[in-house]
């Protein structure tokens, strides 16, 4: 959640199905960023949102994911 990417299950998810506007792209050290949230649901037991941009990298490749805070709550992957 790049917003969310990846396989989410049918069942939970509620979100659009829109790309999130990946700001890591144009400045790699971006550490604040604002953001709307587009949807939200939950992948097994792990609440998530889409946000219509974002500055943290998602995982691939062997690239480990950003790591953060949105609001008052921490970002996983």
């Amino acid at each position: 959640m790049h917003g969310l990417r990846g396989a989410v299950p049918k069942a939970n998810c509620q979100l659009p199905t829109a790309m999130s506007a990946r700001l890591y792209l144009d400045d790699p050290w971006l550490v604040q960023f604002e953001a709307t949230v587009l949807g939200h649901a939950r992948i097994g037991a792990a609440p998530s949102v889409l946000l219509d941009r974002t500055a943290f990298y998602p995982e691939s490749g062997g690239q480990l994911a950003d790591r953060g805070r949105l609001g008052a709550c921490r970002r996983k992957n």
